[in-house]
């Protein structure tokens, strides 16, 4: 009986420890066996998304070089449409744009030179600057009626005159002084004082009707072929040329609302307007 029970003793802790033992053995295995399932590679990791519209550009690709403008186009593009009646006031002046913004706003009801690249597989990579001409011949289209409505004087708005009404009669410093007190940001009053300024030196202005004149009449030429452009048929045959013709709008547009002295002004004077005043606040 002891004998059994000597027996017995050591092989049941023999065989406790064995299967502790074993436990411990296939969890230590368990635990270096175990792989994580690597994290797929994702385009989020590789390219961070752009958090502002910079960003964004930045990491799109510069297609600007990829197409090559038509230089004798560019010289059509930039002679005036023969046949103008002449602009002698504002009335002539406001006319002659009626027929403009007419054939620009219906180009943009078919969906405009966005549209036109959008729809056709040959050139959509291009579709930003469908969107950079219509925005373009927006702008031409607004600047040169400020012009007709402003060439011999811009009348100033309520807001500027009550500023520099007010400046005359308490000083700058007290104005901004006053504003400040009321929790208006710095930079606001800037623009407010600024605007009310830059109104004041436009009241008396005094554009010459033909220069207009032949402003709109070179608008008339970029009008008709934006429109005649939005309604070209593009095939793999024709897309480089379309290509040219667009590249080539767009440049010559380009150069008319920035170097056009008065066509800049207009559109200077627009971006100048606050889109609030003290009162609103």
């Amino acid at each position: 009986m002891n004998f059994s029970k000597n027996i017995f003793l050591p092989v049941s802790s023999y065989l406790v420890c064995a299967i502790l033992i074993s436990g411990c053995v296939e969890e230590e295995k368990d635990q270096t066996s175990l792989k994580l399932i690597e994290r797929e590679v994702t385009w989020v990791k590789e390219k961070p998304v752009a958090s502002t519209q910079k960003e964004a550009l930045a990491q799109k690709k510069d297609t600007s070089g990829d197409i090559e403008p038509s230089a004798t186009l560019a010289q059509r593009l930039k002679k005036g449409t023969d046949g103008s009646a002449p602009i002698t006031d504002k009335a002539s002046c406001i006319d002659q744009m009626i027929p403009l913004d007419k054939i620009r706003t219906e180009a943009q009801v078919r969906g405009g030179l966005w549209g036109w690249f959008e729809k056709n597989p040959d050139i959509r990579k291009y579709s930003d600057r469908g969107m950079q001409l219509d925005s373009s011949i927006n702008k031409m289209v607004f600047a040169l009626r400020r012009l007709c409505q402003t060439a011999k004087g811009a009348p100033m708005e309520h807001l500027a005159q009550r500023i520099l009404r007010d400046i005359e009669e308490r000083g700058e410093e007290k104005i901004r002084q006053e504003l400040l007190l009321q929790g208006r940001a710095p930079a606001d009053i800037d623009i407010w004082i600024n605007f009310a300024r830059a109104s004041d030196k436009i009241k008396d202005r005094n554009i010459e009707y033909p220069d207009l004149g032949n402003l709109i009449a070179q608008a008339s030429t970029l009008t008709h072929f934006y429109a005649e452009l939005s309604n070209r048929k593009v095939d793999t045959n024709s897309a480089e040329d379309s290509l040219a013709s667009a590249q080539t709008l767009l440049a010559v547009m380009k150069d008319l609302l920035e170097n056009n002295h008065n066509v800049a002004m207009a559109l200077q004077e627009d971006n100048g307007i606050p889109y609030e005043s003290p009162t609103d606040m």
